[in-house]
């Protein structure tokens, strides 16, 4: 049964071998099939090739997918056919007659009120989930917090009264700190402002004006500059690489090293164990043991050649 022009709906077919008399299984990408609506004219279903149902449990059957504009009519036509040999189809054509949904004793179609998805949204429903308890935004409960401490009686100002007796007994504890003598020490402040307006001249500000300010400061500043720059560049990790150190790895030494790695390398091949002969010169490592460092040597009688340092051992 298919229901009239409602999206989502499906049509099964049974594909068989003519050859086998067996159900023909692995052949969806060779079906496809025509739909006639209504005695209409002929066209390709929207679903080009089937999905195959399970080749196990359910050989030969497979499975279109319908549009919600391909159910739109009161009988479908759907023959299905395959560019594989010897594969039938039964039935041949697939005549269905659909079925308008029903609400109850209503005729109206579902798919014409608020519980198609096109209407009922996921976001639509997802405000239903906000109602939850789960849901509920804090605010509410901070607002229920508040009117939990509204008195049972809207109408009794007792709490009020008591408050406003407690403001009361602050000002009455000013008054009674703010002597006379301690305003007048205020007035003194008010007093010294005046006189500080009266030496704090524009003129005089205007001497700390940057024209203004001795050569001698100018030149502190910038040697503060200076060590703050300093300081950002001698930092702790930097002045780490001043401390002691192994010697250098085994390995060829880098074309490209820091000064201090290019030195490790001079004062290892000064100071350790160096054997030589016609053709090869070796550095060891600190024990004596390993060739860390090895080149090749060699004399024609014209010219002594060293080759570049690689690699031990």
């Amino acid at each position: 049964m298919i229901y009239k022009n409602v999206a989502g709906q499906k049509v099964a077919v049974y594909a068989r071998d003519l050859a086998t008399g067996e159900p023909k299984t692995g052949d969806a990408a060779n079906i496809t099939a025509q739909i006639s609506k209504d005695g209409g004219a002929s066209a390709a279903t929207n679903d080009a090739n089937p999905t195959e149902l399970d080749a196990t449990d359910h050989p030969g059957v497979y499975v279109f997918d319908l549009t919600q504009a391909e159910s739109n009519a009161d009988m479908i036509v759907i023959t299905p056919a395959s560019a594989t040999a010897n594969i039938v189809f039964e039935p041949r054509s697939l005549i269905v007659f659909t079925q308008t949904i029903m609400r109850g004793t209503d005729s109206a179609a579902l798919a014409a009120t608020a519980l198609t998805n096109a209407t009922w949204t996921d976001a639509r429903a997802g405000y239903l989930n906000e109602l939850g308890s789960a849901n509920i935004p804090a605010d509410v409960d901070a607002i229920k917090a508040k009117t939990d401490n509204l008195p049972a009686d809207p109408a009794d100002d007792s709490d009020i009264d008591t408050q406003l007796a407690v403001i009361a007994a602050y000002v009455d504890e000013i008054e009674s700190r703010l002597t006379a003598a301690r305003a007048g020490y205020l007035d003194n402040l008010s007093a010294g402002a005046v006189a500080l307006a009266s030496v704090c001249t524009e003129a005089r500000l205007a001497e700390l004006a940057a024209a203004n300010i001795p050569a001698d400061i100018d030149t502190l500043l910038s040697r503060i500059t200076a060590a703050v720059a300093l300081a950002s560049v001698c930092t702790e990790a930097r002045l780490s690489e001043l401390d002691a150190s192994g010697e250098p790895a085994q390995g060829a030494p880098p074309a490209s090293a820091t000064p201090l790695t290019k030195l490790a390398y001079l004062y290892k091949a000064w100071r350790n164990l160096v054997k030589q002969d016609a053709t090869t010169y070796e550095l060891y490592n600190d024990a004596g043991d390993t060739v860390d460092h090895k080149a090749t040597m060699s004399d024609d009688g014209t010219d002594f050649t060293k080759g570049e340092i690689g690699s031990g051992p």
